[in-house]
């Protein structure tokens, strides 16, 4: 994180001149609850959805296990399909096996959780507290390869002053594949100034 707070964040945490503060590096915690499903009504059929996160008034579910903020959708109460409201639908309940998948899974599972929390809490007004609970940031208790997804959490100084925090899921070699081109451009901008 330090290295890319000093070159002022990867291209795409810069938002024009604000300064970038990358605040951490990340591997989700494995769950302690029992994985939670809910039906909703999407484009006219009913849908099996993983419920990933909660707020009094809505929810955040997914249709599979996703390694980023998109496919993750707002669903309100009334979204909700249950068996006594509505006995006469007809077909089939789409996107089952989404249980073999989270138990084959248990780390997309983990951090698709942790990003839909993440997500919570930065519409709330800051990443803290109980949220980073979530979330091993001792890089010593990772098991990781190439593949692993890591949180790359990070803020940016808003024009009024305030910091805003932001999350996004890189794999480990996408990350080291950007550090690298970062690392080549830093040392190219050093010789040419060297030379000038």
């Amino acid at each position: 994180p330090r290295a890319i707070t000093e070159a002022g964040g990867l291209p795409w945490m810069r938002e024009g001149d604000a300064a970038v503060e990358c605040t951490g590096l990340a591997v989700a915690r494995p769950p302690v609850n029992e994985p939670e499903f809910c039906v909703l009504f999407d484009g006219g059929e009913r849908v099996q959805h993983l419920v990933l996160a909660r707020t009094d008034d809505y929810f955040l579910c997914s249709t599979g296990l996703l390694p980023s903020h998109i496919g993750i959708v707002k669903a309100t109460p009334d979204r909700v399909w249950s068996e006594g409201a509505r006995k006469r639908l007809r077909g089939r309940i789409q996107g089952r096996g989404l249980e073999e998948l989270v138990m084959k899974h248990q780390q997309a599972y983990a951090t698709t959780l942790a990003v839909a929390h993440l997500m919570v809490a930065e519409e709330r007004g800051g990443i803290e507290g109980e949220v980073l609970e979530r979330l091993l940031t001792n890089p010593l208790q990772w098991d990781l390869t190439t593949k692993t997804h890591l949180l790359l959490l990070w803020r940016v100084k808003a024009s009024h002053g305030r910091w805003r925090s932001h999350v996004r899921v890189v794999s480990l070699s996408s990350l080291l594949r950007e550090l690298q081109v970062m690392r080549g451009a830093l040392v190219a901008i050093f010789a040419i100034n060297c030379i000038v």
